[in-house]
């Protein structure tokens, strides 16, 4: 069942919150066409790891975190999630950024709507998630 989504006045979600409400923190898993169950927001919009964080801690910094803007806050299981994988870490900017099975969230900046998944596989790096937490490299 597909993740409830909100859009702004404008027309088109923002992939990048300044500072993610409630919903979009309640993170659930949704249906693609492409890539099956993937980690979203509560907006639906897509997560993203990147495999050269280490468990809790973010290597992205500088133009990185402009076309990968982090999930900041602390995150909250919705449909489908293992809330046991959920945390969170303390950014060095003092930022709060959301992690699911210790990798620290992401968007891509050019996912314009829900489900989209225009970052996955790219570079090699970045990767949607699955429910257990792990990297969806198809």
């Amino acid at each position: 069942m597909p993740a409830a989504t909100s859009t702004p006045a404008g027309g088109t979600p923002s992939a990048a919150p300044v500072g993610a409400d409630a919903g979009t923190l309640a993170l659930t898993l949704t249906d693609t066409a492409q890539l099956g169950m993937i980690l979203t927001d509560g907006r639906g919009m897509t997560l993203y790891l990147f495999t050269k964080d280490s468990p809790n801690q973010s290597a992205c910094e500088g133009q990185c975190l402009k076309n990968w803007p982090p999930l900041i806050g602390k995150p909250t299981a919705g449909q489908g999630v293992d809330d046991s994988k959920l945390g969170s870490f303390q950014r060095a900017d003092g930022r709060t950024q959301a992690t699911y099975n210790g990798w620290p969230l992401y968007y891509w900046k050019d996912d314009a709507a829900p489900r989209d998944v225009a970052g996955a596989g790219l570079q090699g790096v970045w990767f949607v998630l699955n429910r257990d937490g792990d990297a969806i490299k198809a």
